[in-house]
C-alpha cells in the first residue's frame, strides 16, 4: 500500500490508474529485488506497476537502466498492443514518486538488471 501511495496509485511505466469506486484495479506493488533474494519490503525496493508490466518485470521482459528509463528485452514480440505497451515505452523515463526518498534504489534496480532482465544492457 505504501508503494502504491508513493506512486500516486498509477503504473510507473504506462500511467494505468483504473479504479472501481475507490479501489485500484490491476495495480500492484512490485518488488524490484525479490523478497526471496533478500529484497526488503520498503518503498525504494518497490514499483507501482499495472498487472501486465508487473508480470513482464518479474519475467525479465522489461527492466530499468541506471537513469530509470525502461529497457525492453529483444525477446519481447507480439502485435500492435505489445508495441504500444512495451516498445513505445522503451527508453522513456518512468514516473518517479514526488518524494525523492521513495525513488527506486539503484542497488535494487542494478540487481534486477543483472539477475532478472533478459536482454542486453
Amino acid at each position: 500500500q505504501m508503494v502504491l501511495r508513493a506512486y500516486n496509485y498509477q503504473c510507473a511505466i504506462c500511467g494505468f490508474n483504473m479504479r472501481h469506486d475507490n479501489a485500484p484495479i490491476a495495480l500492484e506493488a512490485a518488488h524490484i529485488r525479490w523478497k526471496q533474494n533478500h529484497g526488503p519490503c520498503e518503498v525504494p525496493n518497490g514499483l507501482a506497476l499495472c498487472a501486465i508490466h508487473h508480470k513482464a518485470f518479474d519475467r525479465g521482459s522489461i527492466g530499468l537502466d541506471e537513469n530509470m528509463r525502461v529497457i525492453v528485452s529483444d525477446a519481447v514480440n507480439g502485435g500492435g498492443v505489445v508495441q504500444r505497451l512495451f516498445w513505445d515505452f522503451a527508453g522513456k523515463a518512468i514516473a518517479l514518486p514526488p518524494v525523492k526518498e521513495n525513488y527506486p534504489g539503484e542497488r535494487f534496480v542494478e540487481w534486477h538488471r543483472k539477475e532478472v532482465f533478459r536482454g542486453e544492457h
